[in-house]
């Protein structure tokens, strides 16, 4: 029982992360877009594939900024 609690605490954790992290990229993708127009999603998508890896493809960041 108490491995149960202690795995949904984790599992909120890393949920609660991924959501910050996603709501703040799309956050940045929208002012960037006011200023720069749809080009700066693929820019930013080649620039944070290089520094962070994989998972930042131009459809994933579209989704991120309307998240």
């Amino acid at each position: 029982m108490f491995y149960i609690i202690i795995k949904k605490v984790k599992d909120y954790s890393k949920n609660r992360y991924e959501l910050k992290k996603y709501y703040n990229v799309g956050k940045l993708l929208l002012d960037a877009d006011k200023h720069y127009g749809e080009e700066i999603i693929n820019k930013y998508s080649k620039q944070l594939t290089i520094e962070l890896g994989k998972g930042y493809t131009p459809t994933r960041l579209r989704y991120y900024r309307r998240f």
